[in-house]
């Protein structure tokens, strides 16, 4: 029997990512989850999270950037956008990494509404070519366990997308997983009727809810408080979101002068510049990470001149 949440406790993403890996660990059956964010950018567990995420919009729109346990590209989500989680016991002898396993009943859910959904060599899943769902695995060989998670663009604001997520630029060097940026488009524009995100969330569940002979159960009390738990022992802390990342480095201009930032753990831990303030910016930002909001807050408690600081600011984040 398989166990399908269709979760509404929490719109929170550091809950919600917590939640999966509740599941990784706790879970004795198959399961299913269906969840929603608000405003949040999520990155892969191998990403260099400036690289990806375009921290000075995602800090202004006051939007959530946080990191998950599985690899693959940077995704962002809305209140438009459905999530669904496959947490599966693997059997002995199996292809465990098998994303045709849940991307198919996703894509024949979403074919059985007259939407004319395919699929790539990716893994994604397109209409008309555009991307309307990525997807992502993790593997527990320890425990015997995949989980796969994907999203599903149903009326999502792609300008805000486009704005949060960025596409690597050469000034980020090193060995980090790169987002493969696409096309992406809204399901909701390819449907033959009109419906409401929470219609077409119903249409969904029952779809899996059919195809899996599952059952329908809540969150309990206690698997809540768990679930808290690692939220915020884990999933909130910077030392988890940015602190991941691998190492790399950043190269930009200071007033026209070269400065090259070396970030170790998420954290600012050289810079090299002919530039005359850059012991004095070192200084302020050694051991920082390397991330909008830190890094103005610094500047602003500086004795750095009004210029000084938006010379600073537009050569570590100009670039989104």
């Amino acid at each position: 029997m398989m166990r399908i949440i269709d979760d509404t406790h929490s719109l929170d993403a550091y809950f919600n990512l917590a939640a999966e890996e509740y599941l990784l660990n706790n879970s004795k059956e198959n399961i299913c989850r269906i969840w929603r964010n608000e405003n949040a950018v999520v990155i892969g567990k191998h990403q260099a999270l400036p690289a990806e995420v375009n921290t000075k919009a995602s800090y202004e729109k006051g939007v959530q950037v946080a990191r998950r346990i599985s690899g693959g590209g940077t995704v962002y989500h809305d209140l438009g956008n459905l999530n669904f989680t496959f947490v599966f016991q693997n059997e002995k002898g199996k292809n465990w990494i098998n994303f045709d396993q849940f991307t198919i009943p996703i894509l024949e859910a979403l074919q059985e509404q007259g939407v004319p959904a395919d699929k790539n060599k990716r893994n994604d899943i397109l209409i008309d070519g555009k991307k309307v769902s990525g997807n992502a695995e993790h593997l527990s060989q320890k425990l015997n366990k995949t989980i796969h998670h994907g999203t599903l663009l149903f009326n999502s604001d792609l300008s805000n997308l486009g704005d949060i997520l960025k596409t690597r630029h050469p000034s980020f060097e090193g060995k980090f997983v790169q987002s493969k940026r696409s096309k992406v488009g809204n399901i909701s524009d390819f449907m033959s009727k009109t419906i409401d995100l929470q219609r077409f969330r119903g249409l969904i569940v029952e779809s899996l809810l059919n195809r899996f002979s599952a059952q329908k159960m809540d969150w309990t009390q206690d698997e809540i408080a768990q679930i808290e738990h690692l939220a915020q022992s884990k999933y909130r802390l910077k030392e988890w979101i940015y602190g991941y990342s691998p190492k790399f480095t950043y190269a930009g201009n200071l007033e026209g002068i070269p400065l090259k930032v070396r970030v170790e753990k998420g954290k600012i831990v050289e810079m090299d510049s002919e530039h005359t303030l850059k012991e004095t910016i070192y200084a302020l930002l050694q051991g920082q990470y390397f991330d909008f909001e830190e890094v103005k807050t610094k500047l602003e408690t500086s004795f750095l001149t009004q210029s000084q600081k938006q010379a600073t600011i537009h050569c570590l984040f100009s670039l989104y």
